[in-house]
C-alpha cells in the first residue's frame, strides 16, 4: 500500500466533504468534455485524478474508453484497476473503496465515507511496502 497516495487521497476526500463540493460516486465525472472543472461532480477517483500532485505521478483522467466519461488512469490502465495499481492495494479492496455497488444503505456514499473507508483500509493492512 502507498501510505503516501493513501493519506493524500483521504485529505482530498475530506477537503470536498468540508467544502461540499460536488461528489457523485456513481460517476468520474459529470461533464467529460471538461473533466478538470472544479464545478464538475465527480466521485473520489474523479477528485484525486483532479489533483496536481497526483496528476504529475501518472493519476489523469481520459475519455478514452468505451463510455464518454473521464476514466481515471495510470500507467495502461483505466477505473478500478488503475486505481488498485496507483494505491498499491488490492483489485477488490479498489472496488470496496471507489465502487458505490460496495456500499450499503440507500442514500449514495459521500466523501466523507470514501474517506472512512480508507483509513479503515490503512489501519487494517500493516506496514509492509517501501513506500510509506
Amino acid at each position: 500500500m502507498n501510505r503516501k497516495r493513501m493519506r493524500r487521497a483521504i485529505a482530498i476526500l475530506d477537503r470536498v466533504h468540508a467544502e461540499n463540493l460536488p461528489f457523485d460516486i456513481g460517476q468520474w465525472v459529470s461533464e467529460p468534455d471538461n473533466p478538470y472543472d472544479c464545478g464538475t461532480a465527480a466521485c473520489a477517483a474523479g477528485w484525486m485524478a483532479r489533483d496536481a500532485e497526483f496528476r504529475a505521478e501518472g493519476l489523469v483522467l481520459t475519455d478514452e474508453s468505451c463510455v464518454s466519461v473521464g476514466f481515471p488512469a495510470f500507467e495502461l490502465d483505466v477505473g478500478f484497476l488503475a486505481m488498485a495499481k496507483f494505491l498499491d492495494i488490492d483489485y477488490d479492496e479498489s472496488c470496496q473503496c471507489f465502487d458505490e455497488c460496495y456500499y450499503d444503505g440507500d442514500t449514495p456514499p459521500t466523501a466523507a465515507d470514501v474517506a472512512a473507508r480508507m483509513r479503515a483500509l490503512m489501519k487494517k493492512k500493516p506496514r509492509a511496502s517501501a513506500v510509506e
